[in-house]
């Protein structure tokens, strides 16, 4: 796959991560959570909190993704570990630094069910990640 194609696996990301999310909007408190800041609404927080989330974990993944050759083994290692480093630092700065620098209460319930969000996210993308390997190894296995 050509790298300027690749960029077309960002929309679909962020499409799998903004509707795998929707059902943490069942909690109240984290709707309440996610509609605080910064627009005050919950529907344009949403998909902006998901186009954050999405492209942070993009641009971690490609600093250190483009430094590996092309089929080098090390890449498909990454990209699950860009997602581990994305779960955790996300789930500490929603959970831990948002809580303490802004004026938002956060009960225990609802850092458990942000680290639910968090490990969702990680599943969710490992399979996406997963998928897209295989079928892009079926696409372009030489022979």
């Amino acid at each position: 796959m050509a790298s300027g194609n690749a960029l077309v696996l960002v929309p679909i990301l962020w499409v799998v991560v903004a509707v795998g999310w929707v059902p943490m909007l069942l909690s109240e408190r984290l709707r309440d959570l996610c509609g605080r800041w910064p627009t005050g609404r919950v529907f344009l927080n949403y998909p902006l909190l998901a186009t954050v989330v999405v492209a942070t974990h993009v641009l971690i993944f490609l600093a250190v993704g483009i430094q590996f050759p092309a089929g080098s083994p090390l890449l498909p290692a990454w990209a699950f570990g860009s997602t581990f480093l994305v779960v955790v630092v996300s789930w500490l700065i929603v959970a831990v630094v948002l809580p303490v620098t802004r004026d938002v209460n956060l009960p225990a319930n609802s850092r458990l069910l942000l680290a639910a969000g968090a490990v969702w996210y990680g599943v969710l993308v490992s399979i996406v990640f997963a998928v897209l390997a295989l079928l892009l190894f079926a696409l372009f296995f030489p022979g």
